[in-house]
């Protein structure tokens, strides 16, 4: 079974060309450090509409698949807004 938490519990419908754009953070004990991971994706019906966790939702199966999402580094914000990169 996949997951049903949805992108910061957000199950956007997208259409070609369309983006979604999130923020999210974590907490880091080291300067740097990477993150990556994966979504469960899922061809939908052109009827269906973007939810939220709760909402009811018509989610075909059938067309699931997994998008991977290559690590990618991360950097610790020092605080004062600064740049730690130099």
């Amino acid at each position: 079974d996949a997951p049903t938490g949805g992108a910061v519990g957000h199950l956007p419908v997208l259409e070609p060309g369309q983006i979604f754009e999130y923020m999210s953070g974590c907490e880091l004990t080291t300067p740097t450090g990477t993150m990556g991971g994966s979504f469960y994706m899922s061809r939908v019906s052109p009827q269906t509409k973007s939810c939220t966790i709760g909402d009811p939702m018509d989610m075909n199966m059938e067309h699931q698949f997994l998008m991977n999402v290559e690590p990618f580094a991360l950097i610790a914000d020092d605080g004062g807004g600064g740049d730690l990169s130099n």
